[in-house]
């Protein structure tokens, strides 16, 4: 990638701006002006703009180059980098393309590390409603329905070739997951029914939002909804993913013993009757 001649190892802030502009991207650049942050302890730290607005994308490359250690800031201010951070990569409400790409991360991420996980959803990712609707093109049968084993493997064998994402020695970049790849033409075909409907609305509680999407379509458990739908508003989700392993390493310290687990146990389901009486 060139551009107005240079290599990218040799574009200005304003260049990246300048670049970013072409393409519709307005926070490409260029560098925010650097200004002390004060800390409680009366220490400071250099930030692009400060705590105010959001930071572009190349305020993240001059932090990366000047790393701070979370270690030394005090929580309120870490707090407050955090929400900048946040508010930097969060997309526009309405922005169906964007919503949809965070499903489809979340989709792939079953039994990936984060940077499998991150390659592979490149090598997917959706730029336009015309590539949600290639992507539910894959697939000749309406979501929900019983469909062939063999069918849906020949169809997934189609949808991996056509990303290239199969294994190194089978001409791809060996990037592909356990995620069926037929799940995600499913949910495409949904989503292009009505995206509204993925999408959380203000009086719906993240819980609530959670069972709703579930219910839809193959690739979407409780676990992997949730991972999807925080991506949707990152800063106040109220639901997260939470792994098998995970539960099983916090178990002893939240229940040291059986009568522990079973009087919470008993507590929650009290609650939830409340709750549906």
């Amino acid at each position: 990638v060139t551009h107005r001649g240079r290599e990218v190892a040799d574009w200005s802030p304003e260049d990246f701006a300048d670049f970013g502009k072409q393409f519709g991207v307005d926070n490409f650049g260029p560098q925010t002006k650097i200004l002390p942050v004060a800390d409680q302890d009366g220490k400071s730290v250099n930030l692009p703009g400060g705590l105010d607005g959001e930071f572009t994308f190349y305020d993240l490359l001059w932090l990366k180059a000047n790393p701070i250690d979370p270690s030394t800031l005090s929580k309120s201010l870490t707090s407050k980098l955090q929400q900048k951070l946040v508010r930097s990569v969060t997309p526009e409400p309405g922005d169906r393309v964007e919503v949809f790409n965070r499903f489809l991360f979340g989709m792939l991420s079953p039994n990936q590390p984060l940077t499998p996980n991150e390659f592979e959803f490149a090598a997917m990712r959706v730029r336009s409603p015309k590539d949600i609707d290639k992507l539910a093109s894959f697939i000749d049968w309406e979501p929900g329905a019983k469909v062939d084993r063999a069918h849906r493997k020949e169809t997934e064998k189609k949808m991996v070739e056509f990303y290239e994402t199969q294994a190194g020695d089978a001409g791809g970049m060996g990037l592909k997951g356990s995620a069926d790849y037929t799940n995600l033409a499913e949910f495409a075909k949904l989503y292009k029914k009505d995206p509204d409907f993925f999408t959380k609305k203000p009086e719906e509680s993240w819980d609530q939002f959670v069972e709703k999407v579930m219910t839809q379509t193959r690739g979407l458990s409780a676990k992997v909804a949730s991972f999807s739908m925080v991506w949707q508003d990152p800063a106040h989700a109220a639901i997260s993913a939470f792994d098998r392993h995970m539960a099983r390493n916090f178990l002893p310290k939240l229940f040291p013993t059986k009568k522990s687990r079973q009087q919470f146990e008993r507590s929650v389901v009290k609650r939830w009757n409340s709750l549906v009486d």
